[in-house]
């Protein structure tokens, strides 16, 4: 890990270092704002800067090739992927530190809370940028393996992109999937997120349609104000949360035009542009080699994207609300 960080140390993104950075327990101690509840990543004081700690003292071979991984894709030149300005290791954690920004799912949240419908204009500029960041994926032969909201923020120009790239892996078989990451793709992204059918036979070839999936259900959570459109689905109505993750896989599957389904049971607020329509719903196919490619994706939805200027305004006054 020292190696890898020291290829990058002379990046000139990186203009935090480790004295800049409190360790993780005086974060605790400062009462610095944790953002995400599942991971240690904090807003320090001085309101500007979010730290996510990983703790690499003790970790697998599996869990320290993953992080090396994470710690290549976070320094691409990418913009529609997380550049940090601060990489290092300190007191046992690898500390990848960032400008401030928007998590989506808590834009996400704040709208269901006041009860806002996503303009589709906002939201297919949004789902414009992750698209981008995909393709960048599947250019680099790559699957990132956790697209969520939480793993998809809001810059400070209001432009989206993807972080944590834990468990990101290169396209290859199952097989072999399994073999270099020690776990199957279904096992790494959240429930939720991902159906096992995906990669049911050891010869199938993992490759981006595994986030495309991801990533149209996660554009539908958005839409939805921060709701698993899955889990919001009548047949799972009364199911606790974790029955819910165990009939994921069954319910969508009975389900396969879950756009079409949402919107029919007044789920999700009706979505008029129909190209943005067409995109969702091909993402969200069943079978993974009829789902479309992100650079399909992009080329249907460009005639629906606005501008950056369109987004900031609904995210300001959904957050100012909040």
């Amino acid at each position: 890990m020292k190696d890898i960080l020291h290829v990058h140390s002379q990046d000139h993104r990186l203009q935090i270092f480790p004295g800049d950075v409190p360790d993780v327990d005086e974060a605790y101690a400062s009462g610095a704002k944790r953002i995400l509840s599942s991971n240690l990543v904090f807003q320090l004081a001085n309101g500007t800067l979010v730290v996510k700690y990983v703790c690499v003292k003790d970790a697998s071979a599996a869990s320290f090739r993953a992080r090396i991984h994470e710690v290549t894709a976070l320094m691409s030149t990418c913009p529609y992927w997380l550049s940090p300005v601060g990489l290092f290791l300190k007191s046992g954690y690898l500390c990848i530190v960032m400008n401030k920004m928007t998590v989506m799912d808590t834009v996400a949240k704040a709208m269901r809370a006041q009860c806002k419908q996503m303009p589709d204009v906002v939201l297919a500029t949004m789902l414009n940028d992750l698209l981008q960041g995909l393709k960048e994926l599947e250019k680099q032969g790559l699957v990132h393996g956790d697209i969520k909201p939480p793993n998809i923020l809001l810059d400070e120009s209001f432009r989206v992109v993807i972080c944590d790239f834990g468990s990101m892996a290169m396209q290859c078989k199952w097989s072999e999937y399994k073999e270099l990451y020690g776990l199957c793709p279904h096992a790494r992204c959240t429930v939720g997120y991902s159906l096992p059918n995906d990669i049911e036979h050891s010869g199938m070839f993992i490759g981006i349609w595994f986030d495309m999936l991801s990533a149209g259900l996660s554009a539908l959570e958005v839409a939805l104000g921060g709701k698993n459109p899955v889990f919001e689905l009548p047949a799972l109505d009364g199911f606790k949360l974790p029955e819910k993750g165990c009939a994921f896989t069954a319910t969508l599957l009975n389900h396969p035009n879950l756009l079409q389904t949402l919107q029919e049971e007044g789920r999700l607020p009706k979505i008029q542009d129909a190209a943005l329509r067409i995109v969702l719903q091909e993402m969200t196919k069943l079978n993974p080699e009829l789902r479309i490619s992100p650079a399909k994706a992009l080329e249907l939805l460009a005639p629906s994207v606005g501008d950056r200027q369109q987004v900031r305004e609904f995210v300001e006054a959904v957050l100012k609300q909040s």
